[in-house]
């Protein structure tokens, strides 16, 4: 927080205290780079993300943050690389597309330039409709939070309707319907989710505890495993698998999963149980 507030006197005190505890720390780690970059010190920032995309290499924000060292120093190549394929992961990241745009033209390179102004434009419109649904996701995720699921469903059906294309509003969609016991509706909603986003981690765990309480075993293993290998550091797929391993009658893989997401989870606080709003990690 403080990194994004400009408070780098502050944040540089407070990420030496984290990192002192626990060297390991990646997202200190990654909040430190991008401090070195927005303080300009080009080099440190580089190997900070480098060092994050070694272990985390799907990690967006780690691309980010070295295709801003990578522009500090005037590697103009290397940044348009890089901010791609932040793009690619992310699409629409403001950030990246600001930073395109331009490197494109410091490039000299006038039509990729406008392609990246044209989609940054996109992203814009984009951001106009999700702050028009904006109150609905609120109000739906705090109904759902409180296990009003039916007030929940009314809520993400409405943002549904203004915005088609948000794949969060359908893994919102999907863990409403399981709660209620849907899984039918459930099953539609996370597949349109991922046909549009077919990256998206909590979506593919969310397919996996639905095909576990289908007791479609093989399924669940399945969406799990894929859930991790887009994002190693998110923990709920492994309590899923957990437990998906246990009614297979395979404690030892029962065990090695919970070890798993325990160790996640002290590293890393947060849940997937819960429908978070967009925007968050």
């Amino acid at each position: 927080m403080f990194v994004d507030t400009g408070r780098y006197d502050e944040a540089q005190a407070t990420l030496a205290d984290v990192l002192r505890r626990d060297p390991g720390n990646l997202t200190a780690r990654l909040k430190g780079a991008l401090l070195d970059a927005r303080l300009g010190r080009a080099a440190e920032a580089e190997a900070g993300a480098r060092e994050v995309i070694a272990r985390r290499p799907a990690s967006a924000e780690a691309h980010y943050v070295l295709g801003l060292a990578l522009e500090e120093r005037a590697a103009f190549v290397e940044a348009a690389d890089e901010m791609g394929r932040v793009q690619r992961l992310v699409p629409g990241h403001p950030g990246a597309l600001s930073h395109l745009v331009t490197i494109e033209t410091r490039l000299g390179r006038p039509a990729e330039a406008a392609a990246w102004r044209k989609t940054q434009q996109e992203a814009l419109a984009r951001l106009h409709v999700e702050n028009r649904v904006r109150d609905h996701r609120l109000k739906g995720v705090e109904a759902f939070n409180r296990d009003d699921y039916p007030a929940a469903l009314q809520e993400f059906l409405a943002i549904a309707k203004e915005d088609p294309d948000d794949p969060q509003v359908y893994l919102h969609l999907g863990s409403t319907y399981i709660a209620l016991g849907s899984l039918d509706e459930a099953k539609r909603a996370l597949d349109r989710c991922l046909a549009i986003d077919p990256r998206n981690d909590r979506a593919l765990a969310e397919l996996g505890r639905l095909h576990a309480l289908a007791n479609r075993l093989d399924d669940a293993v399945e969406a799990l495993t894929k859930a991790i290998a887009v994002n190693p550091e998110f923990a709920e797929p492994h309590y899923y698998l957990a437990g998906v391993y246990m009614a297979r009658g395979e404690p030892d893989r029962f065990q090695q999963e919970m070890k798993i997401y325990n160790d996640l989870r002290a590293r890393s606080p947060g849940s997937a149980l819960e429908v978070k709003p967009a925007g968050g990690p």
